[in-house]
């Protein structure tokens, strides 16, 4: 081997030797990019785990009023059709005169 081939060829492994390492060192850039938007994304799905509970738990609570609130609702709508009838029969007891106070 001459000494001309010898240099191409040290020239050659030191090239691809550089080429490696720059390779190398962008795989882990890459990669450390890839770890903090992982992060991101996770720091993002917990905020919206959170976000929703807090909805659900609203929803609960919305959820138990209106449950309050139909129960009132169909009561005060008995007592309506109670006292409806109560004045019909009021009504018709009296003839068609009758003067509600």
């Amino acid at each position: 081997m001459n000494n001309r081939s010898s240099k191409h060829i040290l020239k050659t492994l030191t090239d691809d030797k550089q080429e490696s390492e720059v390779l190398k060192t962008e795989k882990a850039n890459t990669l450390k990019k890839q770890d903090e938007l992982l992060d991101q994304i996770s720091d993002g799905v917990e905020r919206l785990k959170q976000i929703s509970k807090t909805i659900n738990s609203e929803l609960i609570s919305q959820n138990t009023l209106l449950e309050d609130f139909s129960k009132e609702v169909e009561e005060a709508d008995k007592k309506t059709k109670a006292l409806t009838q109560k004045t019909k029969e009021v009504e018709a007891s009296q003839g068609s005169s009758c003067v509600i106070l």
